[in-house]
């Protein structure tokens, strides 16, 4: 597979404890708008200012969000994964029948960082397409995924799938 490659495994479930039961989905808003799943944003581009939507293609730059200090076990995980810089850390939550549309992540950001999944939560009719590549990610995995490819994600599942999705430059 070039478009999916497992680089890890973790315990899912201390992870899953901080974000099942969480107020903070959709805390900022901010994804929701170009119609993604529910997220809880940790680490991000600053919307601080008057800066136009478009800054969070260009800048490479990511500010840790309030809200990460109630995911302690969370950040712990995601610094001990990684030795090169942090982008954006955010947890996504698709909910069951549904989709994500075909698209390519596209711009100076997207170009520059590596995309992970770290599958806290998933069912057996969650599908991944990356190019002419289709996988179910497994609990508790860690990729590395192509997001520079034509990709989709389908939940045909009964219940919701949540990733923690980790950007690394």
């Amino acid at each position: 597979m070039n478009n999916f490659r497992l680089i890890g495994t973790f315990d899912y479930q201390p992870i899953l404890g901080e974000v099942a039961n969480s107020p903070f989905w959709n805390w900022l808003n901010f994804r929701k708008v170009a119609g993604h799943s529910d997220d809880i944003i940790l680490r991000y581009q600053s919307i601080e200012g008057l800066k136009p939507i478009s800054s969070i293609m260009t800048d490479f730059q990511c500010v840790d969000y309030m809200v990460q200090a109630l995911f302690p076990k969370t950040m712990q995980l995601v610094r001990e994964t990684f030795d090169q810089p942090i982008g954006r850390v955010v947890f996504a939550r698709m909910s069951a029948n549904s989709q994500i549309p075909l698209h390519t992540d596209e711009g100076p950001y997207s170009e520059r960082t590596n995309r992970h999944h770290f599958v806290v939560s998933t069912n057996r009719g969650v599908w991944f397409t990356s190019g002419e590549e289709r996988h179910q990610m497994e609990r508790g995995s860690i990729y590395w995924f192509n997001n520079h490819v034509p990709h989709t994600v389908e939940n045909a599942g009964t219940t919701a799938r949540i990733h923690l999705i980790v950007d690394t430059l």
